[in-house]
C-alpha cells in the first residue's frame, strides 16, 4: 500500500508542479496514475490530503538535504550559513515551482498547519543542536536565527535575489554570534 501511495504522490506532484493545485483535479491525478477516481479514495481521503502529502514530501527532501549539507561543514558558523542558505533556496524554489501551493502553505488548513508545525519543530531542533555548544542562551539564539530567516523570506517575497541575501549571510551570522557571545561574557 505504501508503494501505491508514493506512486500517487509522485504523480500528483508532477501535475501540481505543472498546473498548480487549483487546476489539478482528483480526476487528473487518478488519470495520471491509471486508476479510477474511486480507487484513489482507498489511499487518500481527497485532494487536500494528497496535496498535504506532496508538501510533506518536499519538506522531507529539504530536511535530508539540510542535514546532509550541515554534516559537511566544520564550524558552527558554516553550519548555520549552510542551514539558512538551504532554507532560503528551498523557499525560492517552492515559491516558483508551486506558486499556487505556496498560498495554500500559508493558509489555515489543518493538514498544512500540521506540516508547517512539524517543519518548525525540525528547524528548532536543528538550530538548537547547532548552537548547543556555544556559551549563550540557546532559546534566544534560536529565536534570533528564526527571526533572521523570516526577514530573509520577507525580502525574497519583495523581490530581493537569493544572491543578495547570501552575500549578507556571513556578516549577519558573525554579528549574531559575536554580539551574543560578548553579551554572555559580560
Amino acid at each position: 500500500m505504501a508503494d501505491k501511495r508514493e506512486f500517487i504522490i509522485a504523480a500528483a506532484r508532477k501535475l501540481i508542479m505543472h498546473y498548480g493545485i487549483r487546476k489539478t483535479s482528483i480526476e487528473d491525478i487518478a488519470d495520471a496514475c491509471g486508476m479510477a477516481k474511486a480507487s484513489l479514495y482507498h489511499y487518500f481521503s481527497g485532494k487536500n490530503e494528497i496535496c498535504a502529502a506532496v508538501i510533506s514530501l518536499e519538506n522531507k527532501h529539504l530536511e535530508q538535504k539540510i542535514l546532509s549539507d550541515i554534516s559537511k561543514e566544520t564550524t558552527i558558523k558554516e553550519q548555520l550559513i549552510s542551514y539558512i542558505r538551504n532554507r532560503m533556496r528551498h523557499f525560492v524554489e517552492l515559491r516558483s515551482r508551486y506558486s499556487y501551493m505556496f498560498k495554500e502553505f500559508y493558509s489555515k488548513r489543518s493538514e498544512v498547519n500540521l506540516i508547517r508545525t512539524n517543519f518548525y519543530e525540525f528547524e528548532g531542533s536543528v538550530i538548537s543542536e547547532l548552537v548547543a555548544g556555544l556559551p549563550l542562551d540557546t532559546k534566544i539564539l534560536q529565536s534570533l536565527i528564526r527571526t533572521l530567516i523570516l526577514g530573509y523570506e520577507s525580502q525574497i517575497i519583495q523581490g530581493v535575489s537569493i544572491k543578495e541575501i547570501e552575500s549578507e549571510l556571513s556578516a549577519q551570522i558573525d554579528l549574531l554570534l559575536f554580539t551574543n557571545i560578548n553579551n554572555q561574557e559580560e
